[in-house]
């Protein structure tokens, strides 16, 4: 190895001096991801002290391209052309120096647009009632911060493919959409299903990165069974039944009762209310006069207290109680014998008057 690099010194130093030349830059590239160009190279191989880089550009539809100088002198492998637009079509070249001495010019094509690489969108997901909202987004053109679907529209839209996580060989299926939002249907409840975003561009043939692969799992489809649709049918007709025969019976109850009580269907004989209307003391089967008569009668009625005595008390106080006590009941059984002979003698006096009057009543008549 270290007789390689001094035999490849020892020629750079020979050939320099005879061809007056600088040996050229290896593997110029631009590398260009979501329009940030960067032209990239080689050093040659003969690694020469102070060599610097010159890198030009030109527009490929000029008829007499002028080149522009982008990047002078430098001794970095590397020149940004992410200012270029994104509709050109360029030539880009760039050469090695040391002091006097140039190589040759190394000169690619380049078009933004179609070889640039797409990168990977934003993705969010998000699970909704057996289905999965796809969210995207970008990427963007970090020169300008502008969304490269809006540079490449209308042609530009966004490819989803997914899978469910439990299959040991995935069945991919794919989705495409030109909008940022893509909802996946027809999916099996309480599945974890992964899935990954990329762009494409079929006007300049453009296939992005894809994205990060995002899972997400799925909760019930929001179909409701059929047989809970009958049993809730079921159950608010019996409910509803019932309020109805409830509402019903109340409605008909008070009705009634209302009915019962301020119109009632049979009412008392006419006699029988002028008799219901008049004083209890009034009635007409009691003879006039007797009525003071009888109410003094009534009115007296006698009472027996009957005190016990305390046992303390001596036998002879135990025993003129006991016999004011047989006085006291022997005066009321006569008290109470006459005033039932008295009031036979009243029942017997009002019978025999009912019946002389009847018999008059009787006698008149015929």
């Amino acid at each position: 190895m270290m007789s390689y690099c001094f035999w490849s010194l020892l020629s750079a130093c020979l050939v320099l001096p005879v061809s007056g030349k600088v040996p050229n830059p290896r593997n110029v590239r631009m590398e260009s991801i979501n329009l940030k160009n960067i032209l990239k190279w080689d050093p040659p191989i003969s690694h020469l002290e102070n060599i610097t880089y010159t890198v030009e550009y030109t527009n490929h539809f000029d008829s007499v391209p002028p080149y522009r100088s982008t990047c002078l002198n430098i001794n970095k492998l590397e020149c940004d052309f992410s200012s270029l637009s994104f509709f050109g079509s360029y030539f880009v070249r760039v050469r090695a120096e040391v002091q006097n001495s140039t190589s040759d010019w190394v000169e690619i094509h380049f078009t933004p647009a179609s070889q640039t690489i797409i990168g990977p969108p934003r993705v969010t997901v998000t699970s909704r009632k057996g289905f999965l909202d796809v969210n995207f987004s970008g990427p963007t053109q970090e020169y300008e911060q502008m969304s490269l679907q809006e540079r490449y529209s209308p042609s530009w839209a966004y490819k989803v493919l997914y899978w469910r996580k439990d299959e040991h060989i995935p069945q991919v299926a794919v989705a495409a959409t030109t909008q940022n939002v893509e909802t996946l249907s027809d999916l099996d409840p309480w599945t974890t299903y992964c899935l990954q975003v990329q762009a494409v561009v079929d006007d300049y043939n453009q296939t992005g990165r894809l994205s990060d692969v995002h899972c997400e799992k799925t909760t019930d489809n929001g179909k409701t069974p059929e047989w809970v649709i009958i049993i809730t049918f079921l159950v608010s007709m019996a409910v509803t039944l019932g309020l109805v025969t409830s509402s019903f019976l109340a409605i008909l109850y008070i009705y009634r009762t209302t009915k019962y009580v301020f119109f009632p269907a049979s009412s008392l004989p006419q006699h029988l209310k002028e008799y219901l209307s008049k004083p209890f003391y009034s009635s007409p089967f009691l003879s006039p006069g007797t009525g003071k008569e009888e109410g003094k009668d009534e009115c007296c009625n006698t009472c027996i207290v009957v005190i016990d005595e305390p046992e303390t008390c001596c036998s002879r106080d135990h025993a003129e109680s006991s016999d004011n006590t047989a006085e006291l009941l022997q005066s009321s059984q006569r008290h109470l014998s006459e005033d039932e002979s008295l009031h036979g003698d009243n029942e017997y006096s009002l019978f025999h008057d009912l019946n002389n009057s009847s018999g008059n009543a009787t006698g008149k008549e015929a």
